[in-house]
């Protein structure tokens, strides 16, 4: 007698010895596990951008920021104490030969030309955050723009605190992602 067999189990055992012939004839590129490269780069900003108190200004558009000429009083941990001052023109009258719009010829006129500037001491302040990479000392003149952020009471008088701003630094992170090795079909 004959042995009976079953349809369904034989197509089933065709079915996958055909599937294991193809995939072992079928070329299969290796998988690498690449893992992307972060980079991450710090920019320097501008140095008219500036940070205080964790919020980033522009000194030159801001009107909270202004402009002071000052001489260093004292330096102290990450501050200095200033005496501010201004420049006030100094003119002096002289003669010259010019056109007044009126007459036909050129007329001896009065005209005031600057011919100095005047040292005009202000008020006290303490200012943060000044670089002292710049080789500061007492007695020296310096130039700056700085943010109001409070006030101090410094031997015996309340005077106010500028901020010059810290530089602002941005981290730039980007991903790299490795060649792709060519593939050889």
């Amino acid at each position: 007698m004959k042995p009976k067999i079953d349809l369904r189990a034989f197509a089933k055992w065709i079915i996958l010895a055909v599937a294991i012939i193809m995939l072992s004839t079928w070329k299969i590129g290796a998988q690498t596990n690449v893992l992307p490269v972060l980079t991450t780069n710090y920019v320097m900003a501008v140095p008219y951008y500036r940070e205080v108190n964790g919020q980033l200004y522009n000194t030159e558009r801001s009107s909270l920021w202004k402009p002071f000429y000052g001489d260093i009083l004292q330096i102290a941990t990450n501050e200095l104490i200033i005496s501010t001052f201004t420049q006030e023109p100094i003119y002096q009258a002289v003669t010259v030969e010019g056109d007044d719009g009126i007459h036909i010829h050129p007329q001896l006129m009065s005209k005031n030309v600057v011919v100095g500037h005047k040292k005009v001491t202000g008020r006290k302040i303490i200012l943060v955050h000044y670089s002292e990479d710049q080789g500061l000392a007492t007695g020296q003149t310096i130039e700056f723009r700085a943010m109001r952020v409070g006030t101090k009471n410094y031997n015996g008088e309340v005077i106010e605190i500028w901020d010059y701003g810290m530089l602002h630094v941005a981290a730039v992170v980007t991903t790299n992602y490795p060649p792709q090795a060519k593939r050889k079909n």
